[in-house]
């Protein structure tokens, strides 16, 4: 977050509801943080999901790859 600023590449940030490792307050405060130094960022909140990603349903990987197709569209 310190070295964030609105040159910063597009971040995606995808947080499990129920995760018992990380808190979801740690990512609304990156987000937060992120969006006041200009950088454009989408928080994804997976309402049932935990800490492991690899539990998470297809649509959440799709989000993922349409995240990139996107960025890299822009970059073209």
């Amino acid at each position: 977050l310190h070295n964030a600023s609105s040159k910063s590449p597009p971040i995606l940030l995808m947080h499990g509801a129920k995760d018992n490792y990380v808190p979801l307050i740690s990512s609304e405060a990156f987000y937060d943080g992120l969006q006041k130094k200009g950088v454009r960022v989408s928080l994804h909140i997976i309402r049932d999901g935990h800490h492991n990603a690899y539990l998470w349903g297809s649509h959440h990987v799709l989000m993922v790859h349409e995240f990139f197709e996107w960025y890299l569209r822009q970059k073209i």
